[in-house]
């Protein structure tokens, strides 16, 4: 079985947090794997309803160099 595709989010706000981490959490082979938005509690929220295993990054440099698959923004 292939390693799961590895998904980012950057922006947490209401947009990601209604539509966009729900939709990729529920990928088949695939996995949101980091978070990062400027205010952390809003990348906590998606963490804590969609992605327990993420981890919510406190720059987007460290976001970016996490090495994700994919990322949506």
């Amino acid at each position: 079985m292939p390693a799961p595709l590895r998904i980012g989010i950057a922006g947490c706000g209401k947009i990601a947090q209604v539509s966009h981490a729900p939709a990729l959490a529920a990928i088949p082979g695939a996995r949101i794997a980091a978070l990062y938005d400027t205010d952390p509690a809003r990348a906590e929220l998606i963490r804590t309803a969609n992605a327990p295993q993420a981890l919510v990054y406190p720059n987007y440099e460290a976001f970016q160099a996490s090495g994700l698959d994919a990322v949506t923004i």
